[in-house]
């Protein structure tokens, strides 16, 4: 988006995106934490930056899993596509 990326449904459709996968001791209680920091209320997306739904995704050895992904929800006109789908490793 900015100084930070955007996963878009587009993306995940089409590319190759890095990140990372984290089991949380906690999920209920984390989750509501990540909504909040992440702009998700799931309950009004009119109101929201980004949406949580489940998404498979696979690791480096080739195992999969599934998880809690946060896709973007506002315009993508004009922003920049990370080809690689690593944002940590694009150079600026």
């Amino acid at each position: 988006v900015s100084w930070y990326p955007a996963l878009t449904a587009a993306s995940v459709a089409t590319d190759r995106v890095v990140g990372e996968v984290y089991r949380l001791r906690e999920p209920v209680r984390m989750l509501a934490e990540l909504d909040r920091f992440e702009v998700c209320d799931l309950s009004r997306p009119e109101e929201s930056e980004y949406t949580r739904r489940i998404a498979e995704v696979g690791f480096v050895d080739g195992r999969g899993v599934s998880a809690w992904c946060y896709y973007y929800l506002g315009s993508i006109d004009g922003m920049k596509r990370i080809a690689a789908g690593d944002f940590a490793g694009e150079s600026v």
